[in-house]
């Protein structure tokens, strides 16, 4: 070691180099290290490098899963739509064939028709404004039901506790299927497609305690159909009937069934032409006669064939067809996307055929 000698300059050297180096520091030491800027940004790099796929994959896999949803809400709607004129059909005692909605109606010759006693002929209604954007598919007559309405057994009235005093009734009711070619893209009300209404008026339910009044008042513009008028057949006494003088129908008369039908023009140059109507059956009555007609009968060139169908007015039978169009549901540009062939997954299509079980018997 060294000798203790406080009183000697070197003895402070000797000691002040032992403090230091032989006992712990007591400070603590300071790091200096970190990433330098160049390190940074080849971490950077490294990171976009890795996390753009991924971005990109999960971006694409919410485009394909709205894509998806889309064509499979569309499907869904149009076999509903499909459904609901299957069940309305059922109920139907007579069914106007093509020939029918083609010509306006006439008391004094022949042939009769109906085309002026509905929309949009009868005056514009719910967006059915004229034969160019709106065309009539499918008219009807058919049974409407009312639950529990005619009171018996002295009860006063049906509501309440008192509907099971009630008996059951029905009326009958025009009903037509349209097919209306969007005409304002602006509205907020639906898509910038196509969209199917259906359009019903009823008969009113007569009180049977007084008959010059109604439990249900019938709807405006409604006119019962006359067997009692002249004609050879069914047909032509059908086919005679007018609404009531001197009323109009309502905007409730109208409601719009399902949104986002196919408008792609019936005259669309190829590729982009929309699939052709189908041919009705053949068939023919014993005078050699059609059976089957196709409703439209005619409709303006530029009108989509997204909604139509085969109607035997003697056998009071139907077929079906509507096309959909998935891709107005995920673009929004004001017009709406036409068919082509690279992009025909996005037009479900459906077809369905029903019997009425109901008739009329002159």
């Amino acid at each position: 070691m060294f000798k203790k000698n406080t009183q000697n300059p070197k003895y402070l050297t000797q000691l002040k180099f032992f403090l230091l180096t032989q006992l712990p520091s007591t400070r603590k030491k300071i790091s200096s290290q970190g990433f330098t800027l160049i390190e940074l940004l080849v971490a950077m790099i490294i990171a976009i490098l890795v996390i753009s796929p991924l971005l990109g994959l999960a971006v694409n896999l919410l485009q394909t899963d709205r894509q998806e949803q889309a064509k499979a809400t569309s499907e869904d709607e149009l076999q509903s739509a499909a459904d609901f004129m299957a069940r309305d059909l059922k109920q139907a005692v007579y069914i106007y064939d093509a020939a029918a909605l083609e010509d306006n109606s006439s008391t004094n010759a022949s042939p009769y028709n109906i085309k002026n006693e509905i929309p949009p002929e009868s005056g514009e209604l719910s967006g059915c404004v004229n034969e160019n954007n709106c065309q009539p598919i499918l008219v009807f007559w058919k049974r409407k039901p009312f639950k529990e309405i005619i009171p018996k057994n002295n009860v006063a009235n049906c509501n309440g506790n008192n509907a099971s005093q009630c008996d059951d009734t029905f009326v009958f009711a025009l009903v037509a299927y349209y097919l209306i070619k969007n005409n304002n893209a602006t509205s907020a009300a639906w898509s910038n497609s196509a969209r199917i209404a259906r359009f019903e008026i009823a008969n009113g339910v007569v009180d049977p305690d007084d008959t010059s009044d109604f439990l249900v008042d019938p709807s405006k513009g409604f006119a019962m159909f006359d067997l009692s008028l002249g004609g050879s057949d069914l047909k032509g006494k059908m086919n005679r009937w007018t609404k009531k003088t001197g009323e109009n129908y309502t905007a409730d008369s109208m409601q719009v069934l399902i949104d986002y039908v196919d408008q792609t023009p019936a005259d669309q140059a190829a590729p982009n032409a929309p699939p052709a109507k189908q041919t009705c059956p053949t068939d023919q009555d014993a005078d050699s006669q059609p059976i089957w007609s196709q409703s439209p009968k005619t409709a303006p060139a530029d009108f989509p064939n997204s909604f139509y169908a085969c109607i035997n007015n003697r056998d009071s039978a139907v077929i079906i067809y509507l096309r959909g169009n998935a891709l107005a549901r995920i673009r929004s540009e004001n017009n709406p996307p036409t068919y082509s062939d690279n992009n025909s997954s996005y037009f479900p299509s459906t077809k369905t055929e029903v019997k009425s079980i109901g008739a009329l018997v002159q």
